[in-house]
């Protein structure tokens, strides 16, 4: 800020810039210099990694296709006319979505199963109706419990 105070004062010196039209161009620098504050913060707090040219990208040892990657920083599909999509996070979707569908099929299982034997042995005058109840609220937080650890679900790398 002391670069631009100091670029100012010459100018207004030089030009005799009414005092309005320089306390609105110190207004200006100040609020230019906030802004580039601000974005140098959040660039800082969304941790986004150092920008790298494409030639210091070593494509040894990695699944990605290296000529097309080249293709699509010259931008040919650009000449062609073609649209381009980039889909990142499906793997992890996918593995996710089958570890909730194997959970619900567990769940099902063992809250239909409980189900089934005290009906059975409620019928049969084995357990009582209280045994029953409480088998059947032990099963909800049963199948509750073990739907929480996918709160906790890692991807597969």
């Amino acid at each position: 800020m002391k670069a631009a105070f100091d670029q100012l004062i010459t100018t207004a010196v030089k030009r005799q810039h009414e005092p309005q039209r320089v306390i609105g161009d110190f207004v200006a620098a100040e609020i230019a210099e906030k802004q580039a504050r601000s974005i140098k913060y959040q660039v800082a707090v969304a941790k986004l990694p150092l920008a790298k040219d494409i030639d210091d990208f070593s494509f040894a040892g990695t699944p990605i296709n290296e000529v097309l990657v080249r293709d699509l920083a010259a931008g040919h599909f650009l000449q062609q006319q073609r649209n381009l999509v980039l889909v990142s996070g499906v793997a992890e979707l996918v593995q996710l979505s089958r570890a909730t569908l194997a959970n619900v099929k567990q769940n099902v299982a063992v809250a239909v199963g409980l189900k089934l034997i005290f009906v059975v042995t409620t019928v049969t005058g084995t357990t009582g109706l209280w045994v029953a109840i409480l088998a059947d609220t032990g099963a909800t937080v049963l199948v509750t419990l073990n739907a929480l650890w996918l709160l906790a679900w890692k991807p597969r790398r």
